[in-house]
């Protein structure tokens, strides 16, 4: 069965897509729906079951599929599965803890990161994001070099 190929929640919402009323399954059937997709040889076919690729990373393609198009992506014979993306924002308020980091900040040296300067490279940024600002507005960038 070519559901197999999805996980649980795919699996899950193409079933719910099946039962729902006629008029709620054509709206529903067209929402785009993020995923990571395990392809062994060409992604093209992948494309023509409705694929939109986003990034390709050796045998994972990541992109969008609508809804009701899942089934027919799970059917191509070179996909061996079919993931939902996972949306992980971790929260300074947890994550701190969960890797002991806060030992840092209350030891003997008491680290906090005040004053540290950062560089990233990147392929884009928000220069707007309230991470990116202080208390005022003004932004805590020092330098942004952009080879676009």
């Amino acid at each position: 069965m070519v559901t197999d190929k999805l996980d649980g929640r795919l699996a899950a919402r193409v079933h719910r897509l099946r039962d729902a009323p006629e008029e709620q399954a054509e709206a529903s059937a067209a929402e785009p729906v993020p995923v990571l997709v395990r392809i062994t040889g060409d992604v093209a076919a992948a494309e023509r079951a409705g694929l939109r690729i986003e990034t390709v990373a050796g045998e994972v393609v990541m992109g969008t599929i609508a809804l009701g198009d899942l089934e027919r992506l799970a059917a191509v014979e070179t996909v061996v599965s079919v993931e939902a993306e996972r949306q992980t924002r971790p929260d300074l308020h947890t994550s701190v803890p969960e890797i002991h980091a806060d030992h840092v900040h209350t030891g003997t040296l008491q680290l906090t990161g005040r004053n540290v300067i950062v560089g990233v490279v990147d392929s884009g940024i928000d220069i707007y994001h309230h991470a990116f600002r202080r208390g005022n507005g003004t932004t805590r960038l020092l330098s942004l070099l952009d080879l676009t």
